[in-house]
């Protein structure tokens, strides 16, 4: 499934979280704390497969497809 952890804190060029200088992207850190400057950008595939399984009866949210805790997530929308 295509979703993809972002955060303004992660810098890919560094490779490393500047928040928390953790040389590793997605930093487990802000993920772990549910940094409310994290979002998670879902594409047409994340949709797709999302729609797929609902429709034959196993209940999948977006929320199922984020870190198991994590409060509060932001959605991106990648697509029109």
């Amino acid at each position: 499934m295509a979703i993809v952890a972002r955060s303004v804190h992660w810098d890919e060029n560094l490779g490393a979280c500047v928040k928390c200088g953790i040389p590793q992207i997605p930093c487990p850190k802000c993920l772990a704390t549910s940094d409310p400057d994290v979002e998670f950008v879902v594409d047409e595939t994340a949709m797709s497969v999302l729609q797929a399984d609902n429709a034959v009866g196993i209940p999948t949210t977006l929320l199922d497809l984020v870190p198991t805790g994590f409060q509060n997530p932001t959605f991106v929308k990648a697509y029109d």
